[in-house]
């Protein structure tokens, strides 16, 4: 359907119930005289297919926006910023050292106090 850019738009009739339609109607196209179409897709359908449709449109733009190169404001394209610090040559290597860390997840909402020997021991 996106392809043909056809969608379901919601329009509230006379009665003030909800309905989705095909738009562009090509239904006044399709169908000859009073004949009705065969199978009609219920309300729940049509509104899924709805929002699909508009989920894969925002997510093809999406696509096309990443897809362009920055560019200023004048719109000459900006060239890609190297990282600094590190040389071409450079490798980044891990400082092995004797300290070491581990994280502990959680909350501790205990009261930390600080003791003396003298007061541990009993007299």
């Amino acid at each position: 359907m996106i392809g043909y850019n056809l969608t379901y738009i919601q329009e509230k009739d006379v009665n003030g119930l909800y309905s989705f339609k095909l738009d562009p109607d090509i239904g006044d196209i399709v169908l000859f005289g009073d004949s009705k179409p065969a199978n009609e897709l219920s309300y729940y359908s049509r509104q899924l297919i709805a929002r699909e449709i508009e989920l894969e449109k925002v997510r093809r733009s999406e696509a096309y926006f990443m897809e362009q190169a920055p560019k200023d404001f004048f719109g000459r394209t900006v060239a890609q910023a190297t990282k600094k610090g590190l040389s071409t040559g450079a490798s980044s290597k891990t400082v092995q050292s004797e300290i070491w860390f581990k994280f502990n997840e959680g909350y501790c909402n205990a009261v930390r106090k600080t003791i003396k020997m003298k007061d541990l021991v009993i007299k």
